[in-house]
Formats: C-alpha cells, sequence, structure tokens
C-alpha cells in the first residue's frame, strides 16, 4: 500500500515460467511443481517505521483445512537475477547477484518442517549488517550444494555443517535464525583451514 513511497516492487521479472502437471491439470487440478524467474530482481523493502513490502502477503485461515490436505511446495530456480534485502529501520543493506540458484524443496511425513537442498551460484554486492561500517565480502563469488531446513510454523531456518565455498575458500558453516522474532535471533559459525591473514580481513 506504500508503494508509492518507496517504489520498491517486491518481485519484477521479465520471464516467469511454471512447470504444471498435465494429468493433475486434465482432472481439474493445477498443481505446479516447479517455478523459473529470470532476469529477476527480487527486491525485501522495509522502512524506518518497520513497514515490509512483504506485507502484501495475507495470511490465510487454514484452519478448514482436512488433515489429508497437504499444503505443496514447489521447486524454485532463479536465473541471472538479483536479490536485494534492505532495511532502513536496521541500516542494513544486503545485494547478491545470481547467475542461478536451485532450490528442491522435500517435505517430511507428519512434520512441517521443509528440507531444502540448494545449489547456489552468486555474488555479493554487499552484506552491510551496519551501512556505516561498510560492507563484508564483497564482489566475492559464492557457491556450494547443501541442505537446510526451514519450519514454516516456527519460522526457523536452520543447517548444520553445510560446506560453501567464498572467494575459493572452503568453508563448512553452522546456523540457526528465528525469523519469526523482532529483531531476528541468529547463531552462526564459520570454519576453515589455510586462510590467509589477508582473506580474513
Amino acid at each position: 500500500s506504500l508503494w508509492p513511497q518507496h517504489r520498491h516492487d517486491l518481485l519484477y521479472a521479465r520471464n516467469a515460467f511454471a512447470n504444471i502437471d498435465l494429468f493433475q491439470l486434465i482432472t481439474g487440478h493445477i498443481r505446479v511443481s516447479k517455478v523459473i524467474l529470470d532476469h529477476a530482481l527480487i527486491y525485501v523493502y522495509t522502512d524506518s517505521t518497520g513497514y515490509t513490502n512483504t506485507s502484501i502477503f495475507k495470511k490465510t485461515n487454514l484452519a478448514n483445512k482436512t488433515v489429508e490436505e497437504k499444503v505443496h511446495y514447489p521447486n524454485l530456480e532463479i536465473r541471472n537475477s538479483n536479490v536485494i534485502v534492505e532495511k532502513i529501520n536496521k541500516n542494513k543493506f544486503f545485494s547478491f547477484e545470481i547467475p542461478r540458484i536451485l532450490c528442491k524443496v522435500n517435505t517430511r511425513e507428519n512434520e512441517p518442517t521443509l528440507d531444502l537442498d540448494i545449489n547456489l551460484q552468486a555474488t555479493v554486492k554487499s552484506l552491510a549488517f551496519n551501512k556505516e561500517k561498510g560492507s563484508f565480502i564483497e564482489g566475492k563469488k559464492a557457491q556450494g550444494k547443501f541442505r537446510i531446513q526451514f519450519n514454516p510454523d516456527s519460522k526457523v531456518l536452520q543447517f548444520e555443517k553445510i560446506r560453501i565455498e567464498i572467494d575459493r575458500q572452503n568453508f563448512t558453516t553452522s546456523g540457526k535464525f528465528f525469523l519469526a522474532d523482532v529483531p531476528a535471533l541468529f547463531t552462526l559459525s564459520l570454519q576453515t583451514e589455510n586462510l590467509t591473514y589477508k582473506k580474513a580481513v
């Protein structure tokens, strides 16, 4: 509702594709197995008052759904795109150039937790937790294949000893992010070997 003021589209994509199960379509149901965004810009914006353009998503009441009905999550692929997270109220600015990221969603039986298999290729344009103090790993490439867990109910994102390459340096990292909390609390650890002092700085 405040788009005329901040003018940041949450999602713009030159091309968007969806893979649809033909048999399901014939039987009167639409089931999207995969969504592909090409030349997209994802801009998550929060102003000084805490308003965010993600408020466009309204919570739906799932109370009327039967137990048998299970939420379906399509796989996601993003190509030749950019992702920006700007939080004016926290003085944070994150920007990533993404040649390709593939996210395969795996559900668990009788559990809300999702297992996300990620194949990532990205360049960090900005990783500023405080813009006045500058950005970390600016201009560095990051890539890796790993699995993370996300609970849509508790909004907890976590991963344990995943391997990721940053600026041609292999890291093992673990973390847990409590995204429902304001401000979002988190723990994060990075481990590596044979890292030069210059690169560490």
